[in-house]
């Protein structure tokens, strides 16, 4: 392998301690010879990484699309894996986070219709609005904002 190689982990680079890149042998892995030295990296990536992520605003809570929405059925409730108004109801199965792109994969419910699987995107936009886009069925809720 190149000297020179490195390894792109968020918004850093990561390039070998010394010596070239190298095959790691099963023998090391199990001896616990190869974690000893790369712990270090490890927990500095780890804490980058969680510090970064928790950096960002949560879009879990109750949304709306004016402050008078907040106190009805009509308003959205964000969960981890749920996501919940007065005629829908989804629950996902997967989730994953982009800065501030969430994206869930699942199952929506909607009042008077069967199951269907759908992928929802919710962007937080940088005046802390919010848009929801159900992909399978191309509707789009722009403009939300946090109940308080």
């Amino acid at each position: 392998m190149d000297e020179t190689a490195a390894l792109r982990v968020g918004g850093l680079i990561v390039r070998p301690l010394s010596g070239p890149l190298r095959r790691v042998t099963m023998t090391e892995v199990s001896s616990g010879s190869l974690s000893m030295r790369l712990a270090p990296l490890v927990l500095g990536l780890l804490a980058f990484t969680t510090a970064e992520a928790s950096a960002r605003e949560t879009i879990v809570g109750r949304w709306g699309e004016s402050r008078d929405v907040c106190g009805s059925g009509a308003a959205i409730e964000i969960k981890p894996m749920e996501l919940s108004s007065e005629e829908t109801v989804c629950e996902f199965t997967d989730v994953g986070r982009v800065e501030d792109v969430v994206t869930w994969k699942g199952k929506c419910f909607v009042q008077g219709a069967p199951p269907r699987r759908e992928t929802v995107v919710a962007t937080l936009h940088p005046d802390k609005r919010l848009t929801i886009v159900f992909k399978g069925s191309g509707a789009e809720i722009p403009g939300l904002s946090r109940c308080r």
